[in-house]
């Protein structure tokens, strides 16, 4: 993969790599500067990518552990009270983002791919890092968490 094909591929993740960021962090600045930050990373890393199929998890990966760097550089671990602050208009009406933040790590993560990134299970255990019995089992703890039916035509975004 070329600069020019990874430029195409970021700017048609973006909207979903800010969704991603925003219910991971809880805020619009720390979300858009989390997004640059992966999105660097991910130019950088671009010629270590092996598989150029599984680019769409391989972003969301950098993307979640620039989240997790963000969050510690932050000091915080669930930004749950920052939530009713600052939602962007689309997901302001959606209790959603608000009880996802509130996931264990664990749970959320799945959850925030399946959702907001569009992944299947096979992706999400490779963005992930883990078996896809383990993607699956956490799926749907965090699913029936949140109390939410876990179909196809369902998906909130």
């Amino acid at each position: 993969m070329n600069q020019n094909e990874f430029a195409v591929k970021i700017s048609e993740l973006r909207d979903s790599l800010y969704r991603m960021a925003f219910i991971y962090l809880g805020g619009e600045t720390p979300a858009l500067k989390a997004v640059d930050e992966a999105v660097f990373k991910a130019l950088l890393a671009l010629p270590r990518l092996r598989r150029p199929d599984c680019f769409c998890p391989w972003v969301y990966r950098i993307l979640i552990n620039q989240c997790r760097q963000e969050q510690k550089l932050q000091g915080q671990t669930t930004p749950s009270h920052k939530l009713s602050l600052s939602l962007p208009t689309e997901l302001s009406a959606q209790p959603l983002p608000e009880a996802i933040s509130r996931l264990p790590r664990k749970l959320k993560e799945p959850v925030i791919l399946y959702y907001f990134g569009n992944l299947d299970t096979a992706k999400i255990a490779y963005a992930l890092k883990i078996s896809k019995a383990a993607a699956e089992t956490r799926l749907q703890r965090g699913v029936s968490l949140l109390g939410l039916d876990l179909s196809q035509e369902e998906k909130v975004i």
